[in-house]
């Protein structure tokens, strides 16, 4: 699924959408609609994938496109959100009379227009309805990626894996991704799939904490719950690790890794037999978690 922005010129402002807003601030009129947001259908694409990626529900997207049925070919266009409508900010206007002006609230103007405070200037041009997504930087559908064993850094070649859960992961050859149950990915070894690990996609309300709670509980049953130092293995872990358990037995490890990446919480759990392949498998698991991004 690729988002293209569209460019739309006039005399007086250029909006691009999947990106970012660019207006003269002389123009004037106060408000202008501007087009429409569209993605292009790749193989393996649906529509529940794509209406679940643009926060939106399959009927919502089936009735934005005029779609009778939910049947979606590869190369398709496809409109993801409505017009958007702007605002040019006028003498006397606050943030919020424009918010209870266009019926909204504060927080949703500061989130479409990127603000970090209620401060608004005279000619500021301001996304009042509608959806702006944020550019994303295109990923190589394969790159090198560096994996550790033994002490010895390795680059092997890797495949993008996008994720219904909304981020990316590079996956060595040798392995599988695959969405496996509501909320949770997996990712296992080809020649042995008792190696495997899984992300699962969290709330972000629940606490550091009760995560810690929950994933102790988790892993119980294999062993006594270590909880291991993040500074003593940051070589390793992905980034935005928060807390790294460890249980094994004579039989098997298995660590839990909560991971915070662009604000959204995962929960890694990874397991490894006491085998022989553990030795090149488990770094390899670890070199590519540390490529998953939103």
């Amino acid at each position: 699924m690729k988002n293209i922005g569209k460019l739309f010129w006039s005399t007086t402002a250029v909006v691009m959408l999947g990106g970012s807003l660019v207006v003269n601030p002389l123009e004037s009129n106060a408000f202008q609609k501007v087009g429409n947001s569209t993605v292009v259908v790749e193989k393996g694409d649906t529509l529940y994938k794509i209406a679940k990626g643009n926060d939106m529900t399959v009927n919502d997207l089936k009735k934005l496109n005029n779609l009778k049925t939910s049947k979606i070919y590869v190369g398709q266009k496809l409109v993801t959100s409505k017009s958007l409508e702007t605002y040019k900010v006028k003498k006397g206007d606050t943030l919020y009379s424009i918010a209870k002006k266009y019926k909204t609230s504060t927080s949703t103007l500061k989130k479409l227009n990127k603000l970090e405070s209620d401060k608004i200037k005279i000619g500021q041009k301001l996304v009042v309805k509608g959806k702006v997504t944020e550019q994303v930087t295109q990923l190589p559908k394969t790159k090198k990626i560096e994996i550790v064993v033994e002490g010895e850094k390795e680059y092997r070649e890797a495949t993008l894996f996008k994720s219904s859960l909304g981020y990316y992961m590079y996956v060595l050859k040798g392995f599988t991704a695959a969405a496996e149950e509501p909320n949770k990915d997996i990712v296992f070894f080809n020649n042995d799939d008792s190696f495997f690990f899984r992300v699962e996609k969290l709330d972000n309300k629940t606490s550091l904490e009760q995560l810690k709670i929950d994933s102790e509980k988790l892993i119980e049953h294999v062993g006594k719950v270590n909880e291991m130092s993040l500074k003593d293995a940051t070589k390793q872990m992905p980034d935005g690790s928060k807390l790294y358990l460890h249980s094994s037995n004579t039989k098997l490890s298995i660590n839990v890794i909560i991971i915070e990446n662009k604000g959204q919480k995962y929960r890694i759990v990874m397991t490894l037999p006491n085998k022989e392949a553990a030795e090149g498998v488990g770094p390899s698991f670890y070199g590519m978690l540390k490529t998953l991004t939103k």
